[in-house]
């Protein structure tokens, strides 16, 4: 036994020894290509070529994004790569040493999943962004850890000056969520009945979050905390598919139960390859809540909500984009406030559909001016039914008898919006001019059946009761018509200032705002 041990080591000695004399004055490259998003690109084409003629080395990557090359010598070499649907890299010059060396490669898609046009002198300021602003990218979202409850709010909650109270609700800077200006993929999207953002939609379909506040463009001026822009994620050439969350979670309470099933699944891809393209994000969140203090059968509510948001963009002309979104929310949540002190009559049956959907169509009239045309409409239904009509009561022990209020709201947004991004032009400095309009038109109605409510001491002797009496119904419109003129004005590359005037009114006040608004950026040269 111990002659034919080491006889085997001597046998792997001398083969590792072979191993490196073979590889001794070799160059190895082993590398991996991936898009922004680092997901890898399979099939990429990859060159690799070396100072005199003839030397080139060509391979594809493998369905990771990996490559491998070898050569024979060190010294300077020229990488080239490319994919259909990306920018190609050509004869990137590289300085490559004896042995292994690491390569990563990352390639821009040629049409981006988002359209915006920054102008900007011919030499690029230092100073770009003027607004006072916390964002977070897509990678960044993904990256929080969080609960399968209120999952967007949660990614929310991890930006700088946002804090949750004690009740769930976001606040933002000091500011209550209602003083936000919420805008999803630039339109309005708060709820008009509570000036809330109440929309849920998959987190993965998020690309980013914007959060200004205190200097920003008098183009989000609306909001008097700030705004807050999302932004959806869009679909490219490559055909993407994501499933989160498929496992159930259980709960050992009363046995083996089901207590919690978040699934989420995206898609995107193209309808028509370098023209059209789609995303599609869909969440569906299941709790079962158990509550071992009350009696069996009345002892648990099953809550269940689903989200759904479709896009898609078509490049109808290199200078004609048109987008379209459709987001679809639903909301069934029977017995909703149980607790061990508020059983099943004193429950409310919660349930609700929303709506959002938006067009917007962008034109390049010329090579520096930029026309663009929108329209949303967000409709909301919202049900909230009390298990009878008896008195609510409030005693020290807990609540008794049924919930005083049988609600049904309904709010209605529509809203236009039109921007002209007109041609630079020099004076005293390089200027670059934004004009635009916006009209909201919101709808809020209400019907509200009411009974009245009691309360009694620790002796059950009534306290007080309270009886509502009236109409409980309620309709209201309002048209919101807003301008904006802004000026980003580059006076020197290390000195940038933004001036705009905003113009508002609002039906219900009838009366106008003039709003001026100046902020600017100085980097001193040295």
């Amino acid at each position: 036994m111990r002659k034919t041990a080491g006889s085997t080591g001597l046998c792997i000695a001398l083969m590792m020894l072979f191993f490196r004399i073979s590889l001794f004055g070799q160059v190895v490259i082993n590398g991996t290509i991936t898009d922004e998003s680092k997901h890898p690109i399979a099939d990429a084409s990859i060159q690799v070529e070396g100072q005199r003629a003839g030397s080139a080395k060509e391979t594809t990557a493998d369905p990771s994004g990996a490559f491998y090359f070898t050569l024979d010598q060190a010294g300077e070499y020229f990488l080239s790569a490319s994919s259909p649907g990306f920018f190609p890299v050509k004869r990137r010059s590289l300085n490559l040493v004896t042995g292994t060396n690491l390569i990563s490669i990352d390639l821009i898609p040629v049409e981006s999943s988002e359209y915006t046009v920054d102008v900007y002198p011919e030499k690029n300021l230092v100073v770009e962004h003027i607004a006072s602003s916390q964002a977070m990218t897509e990678a960044e979202i993904l990256s929080v850890p969080a609960t399968r409850s209120n999952f967007l709010s949660n990614m929310m909650a991890a930006l700088p000056g946002a804090v949750k109270d004690q009740k769930g609700y976001l606040h933002f800077f000091g500011s209550p969520s209602e003083e936000i200006n919420w805008l999803l993929d630039g339109f309005s999207a708060a709820d008009p009945s509570t000036g809330q953002f109440d929309l849920g939609l998959s987190v993965e379909a998020v690309k980013s979050f914007d959060l200004f506040s205190g200097r920003y463009s008098v183009e989000f001026g609306k909001g008097s905390g700030g705004a807050m822009l999302i932004q959806s994620g869009m679909g490219d050439n490559r055909w993407v598919s994501h499933l989160t969350n498929f496992v159930p979670g259980f709960d050992l309470i009363d046995g083996l139960r089901l207590g919690s099933f978040r699934p989420r699944y995206t898609l995107s891809g193209p309808v028509a390859k370098d023209k059209v393209w789609f995303f599609n994000g869909f969440d569906f969140n299941f709790k079962q809540n158990i509550f071992s203090e009350l009696p069996k059968g009345h002892d648990r509510t099953l809550d269940w909500t689903a989200s759904n948001l479709f896009r898609i963009q078509a490049n109808l002309t290199p200078a004609h984009i048109l987008n379209a979104g459709f987001l679809f929310n639903y909301l069934n949540a029977p017995k909703s406030g149980l607790s061990p002190l508020d059983p099943v009559e004193t429950t409310l049956d919660k349930r609700a559909r929303r709506y959002f959907y938006d067009v917007k169509d962008q034109i390049t009239l010329s090579s520096k001016t930029v026309v663009e045309f929108g329209y949303a409409a967000y409709r909301a239904i919202n049900r909230e039914v009390p298990q009878g009509s008896d008195f609510f009561q409030y005693t020290p022990f807990g609540q008794r008898g049924n919930y005083f209020a049988d609600t049904l709201r309904l709010g209605k947004r529509d809203q236009w919006l039109a921007r002209v991004f007109l041609p630079p032009f020099q004076r005293l400095g390089n200027h670059q001019v934004k004009v635009g309009l916006d009209f909201d038109y919101s709808r809020y109605s209400q019907d509200i059946t009411r009974t009245g409510y009691e309360y009694f001491r620790v002796d059950g002797s009534q306290a007080y009761r309270v009886i509502y009496g009236g109409n409980g119904k309620f309709d209201e419109s309002n048209l919101e018509s807003a301008a904006f003129l802004q000026d980003q004005w580059a006076i020197k590359t290390w000195l940038v200032t933004e001036a705009g005037v905003r113009w508002d009114r609002d039906r219900i006040l009838s009366k106008s705002a003039l709003t001026p608004r100046v902020s600017f950026a100085l980097k001193p040269p040295w």
